[in-house]
């Protein structure tokens, strides 16, 4: 939401130079506010900051860190030993990690963002048929704006800040821009138009009347009043008419114009970039949001040309968060030419902070603030300390925070903060193990009267090479040398890391069935697999519950926006087989009313393909009729070979299924022929037949597989509204369906036939 906005800060009177917006008392006011909303957060921030920015760290695998007081940042002993050559660290000896912290979080979310939450919207009154309609409709556009969001990825970074910092935040925000598309609108004016009536000069008899621009009177007037030709009077016979004219003021399209289309975009953020009271215990309770982001100063100059010249970049970062979200792979770097912007939301009750709202002029401004701005302020403040812009906005309309139960307030520990120290542990028995197979060669000290060092030095050791050696007196050659024990890994190392894996699973929920690892123990039967996955995913189910909510409300506020700024009817394109259909989103379909803002959502864990498989394959197992009539249904063709895992192979009635679908589009753009008719030689009338626009095949349709299609597209949601919208379109796939029908039962009534005259021959055979 970076853009100038007109405001109406100042009444400036003509002639006085212009007064920039940074320059305002509304500005200072709300620049004050949020410099000291910043500084009563400070110091309980820098902690968590410290703790987000560790757990960063990790994911990218740095893991062995030092906390730098003076810098106020972690070091790695890489950084420790550029600041400090003489520092006594072997870089070396730190460089093994093995990253615990990262696979755990990647099998939750793995487990949990392989499908999206199921989000339904409900009518407020379910015998309402307006209702009914608005509530599909608000699913329909859900989908859409997940479709245009890329929605996976999403949840995949909100289930990403959960776990390496403990809280997710959603914007969401209508957009204009021509990259979405474009919309052409007729471009109406106000145009003065004269009508010009004609009249015979002799009886008053009216003979016409003319209607023309304004700017054409003149052309008009030179053709000879407008008359034009002579005009025969039925009273007075040829005669030239007289003009009388009116002007009248007439609403005409004077051209087209083009716009960009508008789409809702979602943003997920952390709370590096997302600021808000740390004692917060809801969203309600915040008086105010801020989001930090460092952006380009040539963007900013381009969006903000008035102040162009105040927008610098910093030369290093100047605040703790800012240097908190330098990416990792900056290290001691930093990027240039960058300025922090704040983005900041303000609640109306947030004014009563500013200042001292004893004082008559404080308490004048509050109020003035509250009158302009009665649901909140927007502003845009570079680098701390330039005001940009300043519009009214409500905070809740375009934030969701993420809520956790089993937390006092909306900043809770993250999901991964207790696999921090067994990473470490991991990490330290990692090195322990490698340093001790690496100096399992013992170290031998020797005698220098024993042996010639120089002599030694200078020879190449070969196979049995003789080197000279003075045997010491009175004793073996064997006593000049000494050779120190090797260090031997303790048999309770290894035992002590397959415990560790275990608490790690357990802590974390992570347990090999989610990822479809061998699992330790057990009979290891399909059965058996089966329950500790479920086990598993059950542990897992507080973060899907958080994330559930979490994402219902991120998506009614969507679709709420969505309507709100809807420009004409729009389409989504949903795939039926090898083809597609467009689901229409009307917005005569969203007058009726919902239950609620907030959608409501599934219970069900998120199953994978090869979940979904394991299902399929069991039913069929079953050999339950009722099952595999399921099953082989031509709607589930496609289905089946997708979960199948082998796209290529070949289903029978999957042909057919996808022509008839081609056909339905097809049809549903006519009404169906009129056949028939008149009377018969007898003059008995014929009865009209109504016939589809697309011919069936006899010999080539399967008929079975194609009326069924049809049968299912008639019943669905797309081709109930259809049979409202577009009442022959719909009369003409019944139509079609009809027809293959009849040609089905025909091959039925045809194939008993042949069955009696086969039964009829084989009984004469018999009597012979």
């Amino acid at each position: 939401m970076l853009g100038q906005e007109t405001t109406d800060l100042d009444v400036i009177s003509e002639g006085e130079p212009k007064v920039q917006l940074y320059e305002t008392d509304e500005a200072h006011c709300i620049l004050n506010l949020v410099q000291e909303f910043d500084r009563q957060e400070e110091f309980v921030r820098i902690s968590s900051v410290r703790e987000w920015k560790k757990q960063l760290f990790y994911w990218d695998g740095i893991q062995y860190l030092a906390w730098d007081a003076l810098g106020g940042d972690w070091k790695t002993p890489e950084q420790v030993i550029e600041e400090d050559p003489d520092a006594d660290i072997d870089p070396a000896l730190y460089a093994k990690v093995v990253n615990v912290y990262k696979a755990h979080g990647e099998i939750m979310i793995g487990a949990l963002s392989s499908a999206l939450p199921a989000v339904r919207f409900f009518p407020k009154d379910a015998d309402d048929p307006d209702d009914v309609t608005a509530a599909k409709a608000r699913s329909h556009i859900s989908k859409l704006i997940q479709k245009q969001n890329r929605a996976r990825l999403l949840v995949m970074r909100a289930l990403f800040l959960l776990y390496t910092q403990g809280m997710t935040a959603c914007y969401n925000e209508n957009k204009s821009d021509y990259r979405f598309g474009s919309i052409k609108s007729p471009e109406y004016a106000d145009v003065q138009v004269v009508n010009r009536d004609l009249y015979c000069p002799g009886c008053g008899q009216q003979m016409g009347s003319q209607q023309f621009p304004l700017d054409q009177l003149d052309a008009m007037d030179a053709m000879g009043d407008g008359m034009g030709e002579a005009q025969t009077c039925p009273n007075c016979g040829p005669v030239s008419p007289e003009p009388v004219d009116s002007l009248e003021t007439q609403k005409q399209q004077i051209g087209e114009t083009t716009k960009p289309k508008n789409r809702e975009c979602l943003e997920m953020y952390g709370p590096l970039n997302v600021k808000f009271p740390m004692w917060a215990r809801d969203q309600e309770s915040i008086p105010y949001l801020i989001l930090e982001t460092e952006e380009h100063v040539s963007l900013l100059r381009e969006i903000y040309p008035e102040i162009a010249e105040r927008i610098e970049a910093t030369s290093y970062p100047d605040t703790y968060d800012k240097e908190s979200r330098i990416p990792t792979a900056y290290k001691n770097d930093f990027p240039r030419d960058l300025a922090t912007v704040q983005r900041v939301w303000l609640r109306p009750w947030a004014f009563n902070s500013y200042g001292g709202v004893t004082s008559g002029i404080d308490r004048e401004k509050v109020l003035a603030l509250k009158s302009k701005y009665p649901e909140g302020v927007y502003a845009v403040i570079i680098n701390h300390s330039l005001v940009a812009e300043i519009v009214a906005d409500k905070l809740d309309d375009h934030w969701t925070i993420s809520e956790n139960p089993l937390a006092d307030t909306l900043h809770p520990k993250s999901i991964g903060y207790p696999m921090v120290p067994i990473a470490d542990i991991t990490n330290e028995l990692t090195n322990l193990t490698l340093e001790t197979i690496e100096f399992g060669l013992p170290e031998v000290y020797a005698d220098p009267h024993v042996l010639d060092f120089d002599a030694y030095r200078r020879n190449e050791a070969r196979p049995g090479q003789v080197s000279p050696a003075t045997m010491p007196s009175g004793q073996g050659l064997s006593s000049g040398f000494h050779e120190v024990k090797a260090a031997s890994l303790s048999r309770e190392v290894e035992l002590f890391a397959d415990r560790m894996t275990s608490v790690a699973q357990f802590v974390m929920g992570s347990y090999p069935s989610i990822y479809g690892g061998s699992q330790d123990g057990g009979s290891g039967t399909a059965r058996e697999y089966e329950i500790s996955r479920t086990q598993a995913l059950q542990r897992l189910s507080t973060t899907w519950t958080i994330l559930q909510e979490f994402y219902a409300k991120v998506m009614g506020k969507s679709v709420q926006s969505f309507i709100k700024n809807m420009q004409e009817d729009e389409r989504l394109v949903e795939g039926k087989g090898t083809n597609f259909i467009n689901v229409w989103i009307r917005q005569a379909d969203l007058q009726g009313e919902v239950m609620e803002l907030e959608p409501e959502v599934s219970d069900a864990f998120p199953i994978s393909w090869a979940q979904k498989r394991d299902v399929i394959l069991n039913l069929i197992q079953l050999k339950d009729p009722d099952i595999a009539m399921v099953i082989r249904h031509p709607e589930n063709a496609s289905l089946i070979a997708s979960i199948i895992g082998v796209p290529e192979l070949y289903i029978p009635g999957d042909d057919d299924r996808n022509k008839q679908l081609y056909e339905i589009g097809q049809l549903i753009l006519a009404e169906p022929m009129e056949i028939g008719g008149g009377v018969d030689e007898s003059g008995q009338p014929i009865g009209q037949e109504m016939k589809s626009t697309v011919e069936v095949i006899p010999e080539l349709d399967n008929h079975l597989v194609e009326s069924e299609i049809c049968k299912a597209w008639l019943k669905s949601e797309v081709g109930l509204v259809s049979k409202q919208m577009n009442p022959g379109g719909w009369m003409n796939v019944l139509t079609h369906m009809k027809e293959h029908l009849f040609f089905a039962q025909m091959m039925v009534d045809q194939q008993r036939e042949d069955d009696k005259d086969s039964e009829d021959v084989e009984d004469i055979g018999g009597e012979k």
